[in-house]
C-alpha cells in the first residue's frame, strides 16, 4: 500500500512490490456467509430488541457495524427510500434503497422530533462510550452463542489471545454480496451497493441508479 501510493502520488516512478501475493495467515479461519437457517436463528434470539434492527440493517444494507449504529434518522430518507452512509473506513456516501421488510421494521420505531437522533440510541450510546464497535461485535458474538451458531466465548484476562470466527458481525456484509452474486446480480451493481472500499475496482464502473439496486436487494432474503 505504501508503494502503491508513493507511485500515485508520483514520489516513486515504480512500484516494486507489484505482482507480489499476500501471505495469508496459517491457521486463521476465513469469514464465511451466513446460510439462511442460521440467520433466522440469531434473529429469534435478537426478536424484540434493538440487535433486530443491528441485524437487519447489516444484511439489507451490507454496511460495518459502525456505520449502521452511528446512522441518524436524517441519514433515513422514507420519501425516496434511501438511506445515506459515509462510511467511516473510506468516507465514501453510499445510497441503499430500503428494503421494504427494513422499511417496516424503521417505521415502527420511535422517529422523534430530532433528526440528528441515532436510529439505534443504545447500541449508538455503547459505540460512543466504548470509543469503537469492539463491545458491539462482542455482544454480536454472544448472540450467535446464544443461537447455538458458535462456542460461548471465554473471556481470559491477559491472555492476548484474540481467536477469530468465520461468524461474525462482519460476515452479513459478506451475505449480502453473495447472495446478490449468486442470483446474477452484476458486481459492479452488488460493489455500488455495499461501498466497496477498493480504489482499482471503483474505477472500473460508475453509480448504479436507484431501480436497479432496488431491484438487486430483491434477492435478499424476507427474515
Amino acid at each position: 500500500m505504501v508503494f502503491a501510493q508513493a507511485k500515485s502520488d508520483g514520489i516513486a516512478g515504480t512500484n516494486p512490490t507489484e505482482g507480489v501475493s499476500v501471505l495469508k495467515k496459517t491457521g486463521e479461519r476465513a469469514r464465511k456467509p451466513f446460510t439462511l437457517n442460521e440467520l433466522k436463528a440469531v434473529l429469534d434470539v435478537a426478536r424484540g430488541s434493538e440487535w433486530e434492527t443491528v441485524i437487519k440493517l447489516g444484511l439489507f444494507t451490507g454496511q460495518r457495524i459502525g456505520d449502521i449504529v452511528n446512522l441518524k434518522w436524517s441519514a433515513v430518507d422514507f420519501e425516496s427510500g434511501e438511506i445515506r452512509f459515509s462510511t467511516r473506513k473510506t468516507g465514501r456516501l453510499v445510497l441503499v434503497p430500503i428494503f421494504p421488510q427494513l422499511s417496516d421494521l424503521l417505521l415502527a420505531l420511535d422517529v422523534g422530533d430530532d433528526p440528528d437522533a441515532p436510529v439505534l440510541p443504545e447500541s449508538y450510546a455503547t459505540f460512543k462510550r466504548k470509543k469503537g464497535a469492539a463491545t458491539l461485535s462482542r455482544q454480536f458474538g454472544e448472540l450467535l452463542a446464544k443461537a447455538g451458531l458458535r462456542a460461548k466465548i471465554l473471556h481470559r484476562k491477559g491472555s492476548g489471545v484474540r481467536r477469530k470466527h468465520p461468524l461474525t458481525f462482519h460476515a452479513l456484509r459478506h451475505t449480502a454480496v453473495s447472495m446478490m452474486k449468486n442470483a446474477g446480480v452484476p458486481v459492479s451493481v452488488v460493489m455500488d451497493i455495499v461501498g466497496h472500499e477498493s480504489a482499482e475496482i471503483s474505477q472500473l464502473y460508475t453509480h448504479t441508479d436507484h431501480a436497479s439496486k432496488s431491484e438487486a436487494l430483491k434477492h435478499l432474503p424476507e427474515l
